[in-house]
């Protein structure tokens, strides 16, 4: 069974305290984690205009329009897509995703170890120093592509993925109801010496 991945978004062009977001992509196209029409990161709310964020059966992670999503540019390097309608698309790390007017980073982090809405991340040190510690760590998966441990190379980025028909999550069985026993049928009395012997007279 898929597992939920853990990522933080980049807003490169937002506030510094509110730049990052931890957030959490679950297994199958349940409401989860999506970008709302203008971008921002929204939690198990299904929004017109909303983009999808969530975990594919081989555990990659999933960019999915909807029909009625909005429009999404997502860049790879030199590589550029138009997010089609109802395609979903691979997306690894350092992806950027612009949409809703942002240009959102991606820092994929790989499985959850726990899952929780979309929270900034804090700044919890004195100074500046905090803020430089936490954009190393967020920067460490940078050559991770997520579910197959793919070492890429920065001078050639991978082909944007697109799959017309995406490994869908097998709903869990529901539990079987306990099977009724029969009636249980009277017992037949038998006629007695007595009662057979009146019946004859």
């Amino acid at each position: 069974m898929a597992r939920p991945i853990a990522l933080c978004i980049e807003d490169l062009e937002g506030r510094e305290a509110e730049r990052y977001l931890r957030c959490v992509a679950l297994p199958g196209i349940e409401a989860g984690l999506s970008l709302n029409a203008a971008g921002a990161a929204v939690w198990k709310k299904r929004e017109r205009g909303a983009l999808e964020i969530w975990v594919s059966a081989d555990e990659r992670l999933m960019l999915f329009r909807p029909l009625r999503g909005g429009a999404a540019t997502l860049r790879r390097g030199g590589r550029t897509l138009e997010v089609p309608v109802e395609k979903p698309v691979v997306l690894l790390d350092q992806d950027l995703i612009e949409a809703g007017g942002r240009k959102l980073r991606l820092h994929v982090h790989g499985v959850a170890e726990s899952i929780h809405p979309p929270a900034p991340l804090r700044d919890k040190s004195v100074g500046g120093m905090g803020r430089v510690a936490a954009a190393a760590t967020i920067a460490l998966g940078a050559a991770v592509a997520v579910g197959q441990g793919e070492v890429r190379a920065a001078s050639e980025p991978p082909a944007i993925e697109v799959r017309d028909h995406p490994p869908k999550i097998k709903a869990p069985d529901e539990p079987t109801p306990p099977k009724k026993s029969p009636p249980k049928k009277k017992p037949v009395q038998k006629k007695g010496k007595k009662d057979k012997d009146a019946q004859e007279k």
